[in-house]
């Protein structure tokens, strides 16, 4: 339990089996079993005073800043989306782009990714740490042979160069796995694993 953890800040973000706190969700799908209230109701759960009193901090999509006792300090990029899987909270689909900031559609193989941004992930230097539910392409994103990733979120993963991204969703890719970032040539602004 959170409540219970030793620490000076416990950051949460909700993923596609938090029904309730998905506000698209509800409104298509248990408003009409339940109301509105039940909704709000578990946003409450979530930043109200027992949350506070635990010392749990809700994040929703988007930048975050912290600063410890210690005086440091760090931005922190957060969402609960993840590309649709079993018609579950928080979807995006494939065909969707809602990480990076775009003024033109891209070609993706058999048709054009549509930028959904709301929020995007912001460049390079903007945020130190970004936590997402979903995994980003080729990084523990196996789940039993089937790869449940989004390559748009590692073409934004590689324009940010993060210092951690923490991020669940596949339960088989659990772990860590450490990378390097390395310039491209003749730019400062985009990165690629080494």
């Amino acid at each position: 339990m959170l409540s219970k953890t030793d620490a000076e800040l416990k950051l949460v973000i909700a993923g596609n089996h938090d029904l309730d706190l998905d506000r698209t969700y509800w409104s298509k799908y248990l408003v009409l079993k339940r109301t509105m209230k039940d909704h709000e109701k578990a946003i409450e759960v979530m930043t109200g005073p027992a949350a506070r009193n635990a010392g749990v901090t809700y994040l929703e999509e988007g930048l975050h800043s912290f600063e410890l006792s210690n005086g440091a300090r760090f931005n922190i990029y957060a969402s609960p989306y993840q590309p649709e899987f079993c018609d579950w909270a928080f979807p995006y689909y494939r065909d969707e782009d809602r990480f990076n900031p775009s003024s033109r559609p891209e070609k993706e193989e058999g048709g054009t990714t549509k930028n959904i941004a709301v929020n995007p992930i912001p460049n390079f230097g903007a945020v130190d740490i970004i936590m997402t539910h979903g995994p980003p392409m080729g990084m523990l994103d196996d789940a039993r042979g089937e790869y449940l990733r989004c390559e748009h979120l590692m073409r934004a993963i590689r324009r940010t160069r993060p210092l951690l991204h923490c991020f669940g969703h596949i339960y088989e890719g659990h772990g860590m796995k450490v990378v390097r970032w390395k310039m491209n040539e003749g730019t400062s602004e985009v990165g690629h694993l080494e």
